[in-house]
């Protein structure tokens, strides 16, 4: 008989998941390990086993455990590892991902420097060199790294304070991705990749919604011709649009919606049309991707054919596509001042979401090292501020398109942004007539796309705790800014998180003959103990100062709420840990349960808790006898006592 409660499950999980794949070196899938197979094969049938090889096995064990515990020189520049064999079949993977993935990257590149309030050439600068740094210290392979609509929402909103107090906004997007490289570098050098942990996922899902409404109002003024300056902040935006409607541009706005619809439509019906012409999915799935650029390319031959530049809308205009220019950020020590929030906030989202990312899109057989991850975004961050670039961040859409295209190392996403630049080089006159209002379009699709509803109503419905931090978060970006709107989120889940662990739950036990174990009372299928005084409670979680005096109330409140309990059984089978102050309310509590005329046993410590108990001299004040090791058996032990209790009562 056990009488320990299967874990709980508390993870959000995410959607995606590679378990059960396995990728080989162009990122092809395959099936799942053959060993792997065998072995549930001989769960299911043992005449399937196969007789091991002892000595291949132990083999195999002493590497696995070498590898896990020492670190070789491929761990820490992980381009020696997948550089050591580098030759025509990965380097045609990458050529080919990559050209794919420049398709992306040629639009994206232009709408995101425009969304950071930058020229259209700093985008290619942004997707050219940075990536370098990530293919050297980066450890996922399917990432790309680049320009992205959050970081170009976080570097513009910067920026535009850098503008108001007098500075070059290009410089001072170089001070910013110099601040986040090398807050990114020295975290990873000293070890502080935990710091993914202060954003949970529902502070980043209000993060994220809440930021994309913030690029959609950005792109207002572009999007339908609008006059004036921009306003700053979301209610800001939305009362200057409203404002200003009687002087909207209408080509503009046609343009601009037309866009918007091709977009929309052409991702949503493009991959079935192809996949009914006999397209793989693979094959379906790169002409959605793709869209962009053909919304575009049409949008450029509209405005060719109507003359629309001479009718008022907005161009892109001649790209001046140079080698990128190196040099050192400005040293003026107020305006590196001025930015150092906004990177800080830069480099955690950044670091995050890549992290995050790269591990989802990962392979059974790639080890994504957070470690390394913050390396390798961080140098491609700092190689930013030296090429006349802004901040830097991981792409989802580019990714994926990496991953599906079978991209063979880190240098696939370098090859996309030479073939985006080398592309914009050659079409330079294709590409002076794109309408801003048409990339103002593709960033608006682009936010739409980070909107989750169902995500959102998942969250509330799970956990009204994580639905609070994450609306708090929403209201608090859009109200206060991004960066401290996101400080408010990270402090609301650490404050939740501390307010979980202050107030453990002090659950009523009971006994479930379906699954032969103790369960939580509240279920119709658990049976309370039979004899009447005696009361078996949980304690779900930790015991420390925070919630010592929680933990004291809640069991003297279950107590009063059952008059007829005269023997406490409390199982501890839950209790990971105790501190000092737990210990001496357990030490009181046995004292004033004695005056009250209540018999308490405990069940079923964790090792480690039991010897702290032992060298708090607890086990002696109450007495060998009253400590169990098994549920089970302290309430079959305490039915009795109880018994013979109440047989002395009565």
């Amino acid at each position: 008989m056990t009488s320990e409660s299967p874990p709980k499950d508390t993870s959000v999980g995410h959607s995606d998941t590679h378990a059960d794949k396995v990728s080989d070196d162009t990122g092809g899938k395959s099936s799942k390990t053959p060993k792997l197979d065998g072995l549930r094969a001989g769960v299911q049938d043992p005449s399937a086993v196969q007789q091991l090889d002892v000595e291949q096995r132990a083999e195999s064990l002493s590497q696995l455990e070498s590898e896990a515990g020492e670190r070789r020189a491929s761990d820490y520049l992980p381009f020696l590892d997948w550089g050591r064999g580098y030759g025509p079949k990965k380097a045609a993977a990458d050529g080919l991902a990559g050209s794919l993935v420049a398709l992306l990257l040629l639009p994206q590149a232009m709408a995101y420097a425009q969304l950071a309030g930058l020229p259209p050439e700093v985008g290619f600068y942004a997707a050219l060199i940075p990536t370098l740094g990530y293919a050297l210290l980066g450890s996922a392979r399917f990432l790309s790294i680049g320009p992205v609509a959050l970081v170009s929402l976080l570097t513009g909103e910067a920026l535009t304070q850098a503008v108001e107090a007098g500075y070059d906004p290009l410089a001072a997007a170089q001070v910013i991705a110099a601040i986040a490289g090398a807050a990114l570098l020295v975290g990873g050098v000293v070890g502080l990749s935990r710091l993914a942990d202060l954003l949970s996922r529902p502070v980043l899902d209000g993060f994220a919604t809440a930021a994309a409404l913030l690029i959609a109002s950005s792109q207002l003024k572009p999007f339908l011709g609008l006059d004036g300056s921009a306003a700053s902040g979301f209610f800001g935006r939305l009362q200057a649009a409203f404002a200003g409607l009687d002087a909207l541009h209408p080509p503009t706005m046609v343009l601009g919606l037309s866009c918007l619809i091709l977009l929309v439509l052409g991702g949503r019906l493009l991959p079935p049309l192809a996949s009914s012409l006999g397209a793989s999915d693979d094959a379906a799935d790169m002409v959605g991707r793709t869209t962009p650029l053909l919304v575009l390319a049409i949008t450029c031959g509209a405005v060719a054919a109507l003359d629309l530049g001479a009718r008022g809308v907005a161009l892109v205009g001649q790209v001046d596509i140079t080698l990128p220019p190196f040099g050192v950020p400005p040293l003026e020590l107020e305006l590196w001042r001025m930015m150092l929030p906004a990177a800080l906030i830069i480099a955690l989202v950044a670091f995050v979401i890549g992290l995050a990312l790269g591990q989802s899109l990962s392979g059974r057989e790639d080890r994504v090292e957070p470690r390394q991850e913050m390396l390798g975004i961080g140098l491609a961050n700092g190689l930013a501020a030296v090429s006349g670039a802004f901040p830097v961040g991981a792409s989802v859409s580019r990714s994926s398109v990496l991953r599906g295209a079978g991209a063979g190392t880190p240098l696939a996403a370098a090859l996309a942004g030479v073939v985006a630049v080398g592309l914009a080089f050659l079409a330079a006159p294709v590409v002076a007539l794109l309408p801003k209002a048409a990339l103002a379009a593709l960033i608006l699709t682009a936010a739409l796309g980070m909107i989750k509803p169902r995500q959102l109503r998942r969250t509330w419905k799970i956990d009204r705790f994580e639905g609070a931090s994450l609306t708090i978060t929403f209201l608090a970006v859009l109200a206060l800014g991004v960066d401290r709107g996101l400080c408010v989120g990270i402090i609301t889940g650490l404050v939740f998180s501390f307010w979980r662990k202050a107030r453990p739950q002090v659950v009523i036990e009971g006994w479930k003959e379906s699954s032969q174990r103790f369960a939580e009372a509240d279920d119709e299928s658990v049976e309370t103990p039979e004899v009447e005084p005696l009361l078996l409670v949980r304690i779900d979680g930790a015991l420390d100062f925070s919630n010592a005096r929680h933990v004291r109330q809640r069991l003297f409140e279950v107590l009063y709420d059952h008059p007829g309990a005269f023997c406490l059984v409390i199982d501890l089978s839950s209790c990971n840990m105790v501190d000092g102050s737990a210990l001496n309310l357990l030490d009181d509590l046995i004292h004033d349960l004695g005056e009250a005329d209540v018999l308490v046993a405990f069940a079923q410590p964790k090792a480690r808790v039991l010897d702290k108990m032992r060298r708090a001299n607890l086990i002696d004040v109450l007495g060998e006898d009253l400590w169990f090791d098994s549920t089970a058996e302290a309430v079959e032990v305490m039915k009795e006592r109880c018994q013979v209790i109440a047989d002395q009562r009565s």
